[in-house]
């Protein structure tokens, strides 16, 4: 493959779209780098090993008093809890993060806690609610911390006992105020235990655990990245690392995951323009108090092969306090099951740096930069339904197809707590991603090959400040937040130009690329250039009338002006927009709520800036509405949370075609998705852990430009699907788990006619000894019946084959 520049030098370098031949008669840079970041974790562990963590790392009199290992502390959870009596404190604690605590009567009357509020783990939350107290702590578990007062020596737990409540998982967004339980909205928090027991090492193998949500194909030149539905309408737009909007057109890896977080239903006021389904939330991690240090070797089918470090120490430095360092870093290198010519390669790198944790001021710095060199794959066109031919085969071009990733973001986090009831954080993002790719598919109908290209490269720095408070008003308790959030965003979209026809498959059970194929390829500058200047004002309140009502509201007005140019400047609607929502919780019991909600969201013109078409560009805002009734309850010993929601999403002023004249849009469509959904997250014993779901939608296109689709359900959306995982700790250090997910029949393209992409069913397993406190071997098997399944249509590429994984973790 012969690459020529043309017009302005642009950032992708013809050395990084090589081809696959050249790239095999010469070392590979990527192959040095990958050494490079082996050889830094390996630096990383060994330095951190000798530093000692500190003995007094979070300077209180409580102190921790247990030989449980570090690496059985439940996750960070959002805590926030006024100072005030200890008492009232630890019923507080306990309904944040799900632990039992156990003292006795004596023990606590009469003392005074200060309070805590922010991300922490169960173990240095409890660290800071003791603080200036003569207790001390030990936690028997995990999930059991023992609180004791040493001058008095042990005291008989018996006499007073707090029961555990509320399951531990919350969001990280500082928006939501509520535990899960009593937030008016279908939120989904998928743990990092679950990410880690599945094997799932990308974002697409995560939302697997949620039904409703679904994987588009590159539909219309978009990019074949990470692209999903959810409740029936496309995310692309609406995902976001951090709380940051993520537009980079690639598949992200989950090595620097410490949850996923969906949030289902329109919510632009949490989020600015987009959410129309929901929106896709990646917490990343950062450091903490705790040592912790592990690596994670992987091997398996496809020559999969992978390493992984997670690194956290805690450093004892003299005038800075709180201080802690965490590294994460990855090198991957591997096929996928069942398409032996689709590849994908890469490293990671992720440092971050705490001061001040567990202290009034608390800034954070972390940084994420990966890299990735794939062979992607587009596979057969085809409108007509399943392709009748082995779709397993590589229908792209050796020597043409090739994907290249290069993505970065620094976050800076500044957090002070005036007190226990006031606390002001400020964020900042930079953000920057650019892929370039070229990807070949054939057509059925007549073996013609054609080869899809993009370019981009997209550019975010970002500014959030949130005040919360909460005070009182007479006898109604407020949890407050305000905040604004400023954003700049650069896209930037083109294409490389392959000269010369492509070669035509002339047996589709056996396409090869022919010998000699040496086509010449041309990188052009970006035809498509849009810069993006965003405002967003918010408030939020959600208000405690009592015990057992609670009213949340809030308000969000968004300025969003985008400029569009290609080889002309373009006219582009800018938008001015007022975004709600509202809910009204009923808690007949502490474990229990019944609530009713409603919310909006609003799409511009050119929302997904240069990943958008200029057609429509200056048209108004789409405009979505939805309404969602619900129940969540805890049960199980309040271990595990159930919810059980029934909602409807309309698209009110859907852009669709003119029906006299496809070549233009008008803001005259309508569109609906409604339905059900149940879910279950937690622990039904201590030993036994289920994240289960069931999602109903029925969609429709009830106005719409283009005829056919009038009465048709939406694209890629499924009536029914099911997702169950659920692991098992045996006597001993034994565990098990398995799971399944099933979808239902999609539509392909209601505009090309009534082909559907099939249902599937697929099962998974896993088994895991934890040979020590140090030492754990997993084995996870997926696809166990080797089924033949597709993510999406159009672009009939099928899911992994049946495939094995081996894990070894060691911690330090």
């Amino acid at each position: 493959m012969r690459f020529i520049k043309k017009g302005k030098k642009n950032k992708l370098k013809r050395s990084r779209a090589r081809s696959k031949r050249a790239a095999s008669a010469q070392p590979r840079q990527a192959g040095r780098q990958h050494l490079a970041v082996a050889g830094m974790l390996v630096a990383s562990t060994a330095i951190t090993a000798g530093v000692p963590a500190r003995a007094d790392a979070q300077s209180t009199k409580a102190s921790s008093r247990t030989d449980q290992p570090s690496r059985s502390d439940l996750p960070p959870v959002h805590i926030s809890i006024p100072a005030g009596p200890l008492d009232s404190a630890l019923a507080g604690y306990i309904r944040a993060t799900g632990v039992t605590v156990h003292t006795s009567a004596s023990a606590v009357r009469g003392l005074q806690s200060p309070g805590v509020a922010g991300v922490y783990t169960p173990r240095h939350a409890i660290e800071i609610l003791l603080q200036g107290t003569p207790l001390s702590y030990r936690f028997a578990n995990a999930h059991t911390v023992v609180i004791e007062n040493e001058s008095a020596g042990k005291a008989a737990l018996s006499a007073v006992s707090i029961v555990a409540t509320a399951n531990h998982a919350h969001s990280t967004s500082p928006k939501y105020t509520e535990p899960l339980r009593n937030t008016p909205q279908s939120l989904i928090v998928i743990p990092q235990g679950v990410i880690k027991a599945q094997g799932a090492t990308t974002l697409r193998d995560v939302l697997r655990n949620v039904p409703g949500i679904t994987i588009n194909a590159g539909e219309g030149g978009a990019t074949p990245g990470d692209n999903f539905n959810v409740r029936g309408f496309s995310a692309r737009s609406d995902m976001y690392v951090d709380g940051v909007r993520d537009e980079g057109g690639y598949a992200r890896d989950a090595f620097n995951f410490e949850q996923v977080e969906v949030a289902e239903g329109p919510a632009s006021v949490y989020n600015g323009r987009g959410s129309t389904g929901g929106s896709i939330n990646m917490a990343t991690k950062s450091p903490t108090m705790r040592q912790d240090r592990n690596v994670t070797l992987t091997g398996g089918s496809a020559d999969r092969r992978r390493a992984t470090a997670d690194v956290n120490q805690p450093l004892d430095v003299a005038g800075i306090p709180g201080l802690a360092l965490r590294l994460n870093a990855l090198w991957n290198d591997g096929g996928v099951p069942g398409n032996d010519e689709v590849e994908n390669r890469g490293w990671g790198i992720a440092p971050s740096l705490a001061v001040g944790l567990n202290s009034a001021t608390t800034l954070k710095l972390s940084y994420l930069r990966t890299a990735q060199d794939n062979v992607p794959a587009y596979g057969l066109e085809d409108f007509s339904g399943t392709p009748p031919v082995d779709t397993r085969n590589f229908f792209g071009l050796h020597g043409l197809d090739f994907e290249r990733v290069d993505a970065d973001n620094v976050t800076a986090t500044l957090e002070h707590r005036f007190n226990g009831s006031l606390r002001l954080t400020e964020q900042v993002t930079r953000g920057h991603s650019e892929t370039g790719r070229i990807v070949t598919y054939t057509r059925i109908t007549d073996g013609s090959r054609s080869a899809k290209s993009h370019v981009t490269d997209d550019y975010v720095i970002d500014s959030q400040t949130n005040l919360t408070a909460n005070v009182a008003t007479g006898r109604i308790g407020h949890d407050i937040v305000t905040g604004v959030e400023l954003s700049r965003e650069r896209s930037m979209f083109g294409h490389y130009t392959v000269d010369g026809a492509l070669p035509v498959v002339t047996d589709l059970s056996n396409p090869q690329t022919p010998t000699g194929f040496d086509p010449r390829v041309t990188l052009t500058p970006f035809p498509r250039r849009v810069t993006a200047n965003s405002l967003g004002a918010y408030a939020f309140d959600t208000m405690k009338l009592g015990e057992q009502w609670q009213v949340s509201a809030g308000l969000r007005w968004d300025h969003f002006s985008p400029e569009y140019a290609d080889s002309v400047s373009h006219p582009v609607a800018s938008a001015d927009a007022a975004s709600g929502r509202v809910g009204v919780v009923y808690k007949p019991t502490e474990a229990g709520s019944i609530y009713a909600a409603y919310g909006n969201s609003f799409n511009p013109s050119i929302q997904n800036l240069a990943y958008d078409n200029l057609t429509g560009g200056n048209l108004q805002p789409e405009s979505n509405h939805t309404v969602e009734v619900g129940t969540k309850w805890e049960m199980f010993k309040r271990r595990l949370l159930a919810s059980w929601a029934f909602f409807r999403t309309d698209k009110v002023n859907a852009r669709t075609a003119d029906p006299t004249d496809a070549s233009i849009t008008m803001l005259d469509g309508n569109q609906r998705v409604q339905g059900m959904e149940v879910h279950a997250t937690g622990n039904i014993t201590p030993s036994w852990n289920v994240l289960a779901g069931y999602t109903y939608l029925e969609s429709k296109y009830l106005k719409s430009g283009t005829p056919a689709q009038v009465g048709m359900p939406l694209n890629n959306v499924p009536k029914h699907s099911v997702s169950l995982w659920t692991t098992y700790q045996l006597p001993g250090h034994l565990e098990i788990g398995g799971g399944t997910q099933y979808v239902d029949r999609r539509l392909l393209a209601a505009s090309k006619g009534t082909a559907w992409v099939p249902s599937y069913h697929v099962y998974n397993a896993e088994i895991a000894y934890h040979f020590t406190n140090r030492l754990d071997l997993r084995l996870n098997i997926d696809n166990l019946t080797n089924a033949l399944y597709y993510d999406n249509g159009r672009f009939w590429v099928p899911a992994p084959s049946r495939s094995a994984l081996l894990s070894t973790t060691a911690h330090f």
